[in-house]
């Protein structure tokens, strides 16, 4: 048997940083959080409405499907439009 070949590291390219910058990494975590804990929530939630737990998970799931189906109108609007920043 012939021994696996190892790939050879990649040389790090000036200015380029070692590992992904920790507000990236924090935003990412945010985002993946809030969909996780909203599924725990939403008992509060219908509780907290005095209506039934069915009806809160249906509001929730028509509001990630549309959350998640205009990301590309989103980008497509950011990309025609560019950012518009107040005061500058």
């Amino acid at each position: 048997m012939v021994p696996a070949q190892q790939a050879a590291p990649r040389a790090r390219q000036p200015g380029q940083p070692d590992r992904m910058p920790f507000v990236l990494v924090t935003a990412g975590f945010w985002s993946a959080f809030d969909r996780f804990a909203m599924t725990t929530v939403l008992v509060a939630i219908a509780d907290g409405f005095h209506t039934r737990l069915s009806a809160a998970v249906a509001v929730a799931s028509a509001y990630f499907l549309a959350y998640g189906c205009l990301q590309p109108v989103w980008g497509v609007l950011s990309d025609r439009f560019g950012r518009s920043c107040a005061g500058s």
